[in-house]
């Protein structure tokens, strides 16, 4: 069992799926402030999952605007998050992936076309917005 900030299971596992979302990102395009950022909002998201289902059954805030993702509400929380995973060392943070990785393939997503043809190096079929300027 993982241990250590950002190791719960909840956050492991969420952290997982975001990794299996961007496994065919060209590492040049997926940089790593970005990975960070979705830790960041994955531990935000788990807080506030756990806060619905304190009680033990699931209750969402009477007031609906409560309930909604606005800077308003997960603006504050974010931040404070984020600059403690803006200080996790590359140890750590190897920690961290490594946990995740126990995650990936748990929910067994099914794989969209774009996706498979990523995988093996195809053209999914879809057409391609723009050209290059060759000017």
């Amino acid at each position: 069992v993982a241990q250590g900030p950002f190791q719960h299971e909840c956050i492991l596992d969420t952290f997982a799926f975001f990794l299996e979302s961007i496994c065919n990102v060209p590492s040049n395009v997926c940089a790593c402030r970005k990975v960070r950022a979705a830790l960041a909002l994955v531990t935000v998201a788990v807080k506030q999952a756990f806060r619905y289902w304190s009680t033990g059954h699931f209750v969402l805030p009477e007031k609906k605007n409560l309930c909604k993702f606005s800077a308003t509400q997960w603006t504050f929380a974010t931040n404070e998050i984020m600059n403690s995973v803006d200080k996790l060392s590359e140890k750590k943070w190897m920690k961290i992936l490594e946990a995740a990785e126990g995650y990936v393939g748990a929910h067994m997503p099914v794989s969209s076309r774009d996706a498979t043809c990523a995988q093996l190096g195809l053209v999914s079929g879809k057409t391609t917005c723009y050209e290059v300027d060759l000017d």
